[in-house]
């Protein structure tokens, strides 16, 4: 087990961590005007700037994390991002859901500081050489 892991667990770990962001990012872009909507009632910066602000950082880093492209410079803007999102959006800790948001984003912001002191590990989609 132990060798399996040391050979894959980074790239399983890449693919679990990727796939919120790949796939928040779509849902985004698909409802894009109801993503615009809400994002701009956060702030004063017009809801469509952000939400195609939060869709860049969601697909293009979530996809450069999947692959291993850049990863530790991904990471470190999902780390911005998440932060961001917690700061913007979950600050509510009255509310036991935004509390909870709050602390899984936190732990997801801890995924991605283990790319970012780790790296992607030995395992890089479409590379033949292995870790770039």
């Amino acid at each position: 087990m132990n060798s399996f892991l040391n050979e894959w667990g980074a790239l399983i770990a890449r693919v679990f961590l990727s796939a919120l962001f790949i796939v928040g990012g779509a849902g985004m872009a698909m409802n894009f005007g109801g993503t615009a909507g809400f994002l701009g009632s956060l702030t004063p910066v017009p809801g469509v700037v952000m939400a195609a602000l939060a869709i860049l950082f969601k697909l293009g880093g979530g996809l450069a994390l999947l692959v291993g492209w850049k990863a530790r410079e991904a990471a470190w803007a999902l780390i911005a991002f998440t932060l961001a999102t917690i700061l913007l959006a979950h600050m509510n800790w009255s509310d036991q859901n935004q509390m909870t948001q709050a602390l899984k984003n936190l732990a997801i912001i801890g995924g991605l500081l283990m790319v970012v002191i780790h790296g992607v590990g030995s395992k890089v989609l479409g590379s033949k050489s292995g870790a770039m």
